[in-house]
């Protein structure tokens, strides 16, 4: 069986549809891009990821509005990471899976999505569908390179102990993405993490965090970042904001061999039509 996902990320969400974020409208874009991958028949996709950083500066207030925006409702039964069940025009009953990114303090994150699931440090989540299991390993919230913790690496080395077919899923970038001053700041000894990637049995890692997209191997296993839904890094020394069109990715993990992906772009401007991009 092959299962099919489209990845999006790192929305910032305010507290109100009229909240900027350096004077970018975030929930204005993730709206123009929820609805395009509505249009688009959500590509047939068996769910929707979103790998953190939701919110902005991960208040109530802004969890709500999201829920909203969203079309969800908190778990009060299930464990994070849900799925939740979006209720938008056109992706009725698709689920929605939510990883935390830094910006989302983790006991406001569980109380607003997911309240059954109880607060522990890392915060690492895991879930299956169609025989892929999906390990997502916490880095935190401090710093922007991120923590990688041996009880992460101890909970992916349980997945894998598990199942034949894995998706490792994380916030933090990974790997270099052409952002100079974004790409000093790997996590610490992430080489751990790579040592445990066996391409016949990891498909795919896949991470937002930095903004931008990148597609790149490691010995063998594709790593794949989607860029924000709010603004975006330039490739410069210094840190410097952009703004392009909106991305989400759909990736396809088949029974075997490495996880296959397609971007889409959707214009700032226009109708909101998502665009196969290389």
């Amino acid at each position: 069986m092959t299962v099919r996902l489209i990845h999006i990320t790192d929305h910032h969400l305010g507290a109100s549809a009229e909240a900027v974020n350096r004077g970018y409208a975030t929930a204005w874009a993730l709206e123009r891009l929820l609805t395009a991958i509505a249009a688009a028949g959500a590509h047939g996709a068996d769910f929707v990821l979103s790998t953190g950083d939701l919110v902005d500066a991960g208040t109530d207030e802004e969890y709500a509005f999201a829920r909203g925006l969203l079309g969800v409702a908190p778990d009060r039964t299930a464990a994070a990471p849900g799925p939740l069940t979006l209720r938008r025009p056109g992706l009725e009953g698709l689920p929605l899976y939510l990883v935390p990114g830094n910006h989302d303090p983790r006991a406001a994150w569980l109380r607003n999505l997911f309240p059954a699931t109880p607060l522990r440090e890392p915060l690492d989540l895991r879930w299956e569908h169609g025989g892929v299991a999906f390990a997502h390993l916490d880095l935190g919230v401090g710093g922007r390179a991120g923590d990688l913790r041996e009880a992460s690496l101890a909970h992916l080395d349980a997945v894998l102990s598990e199942h034949q077919r894995v998706v490792i899923v994380l916030h933090h970038h990974p790997v270099p993405v052409g952002v100079p001053w974004l790409d000093t700041m790997l996590p610490p000894g992430i080489e751990r993490l790579w040592a445990r990637c066996r391409p016949e049995q990891v498909a795919a890692v896949l991470f937002g965090h930095a903004h931008a997209s990148a597609a790149t191997e490691v010995g063998g296993v594709p790593v794949i970042g989607t860029r924000s839904t709010c603004f975006q890094f330039a490739g410069t020394e210094a840190p410097e904001f952009v703004i392009r069109p909106l991305q989400y990715t759909l990736v396809s993990v088949g029974p075997e061999g490495a996880a296959t992906f397609q971007r889409y772009e959707v214009p700032l401007t226009g109708d909101p039509v998502a665009e196969a991009v290389s």
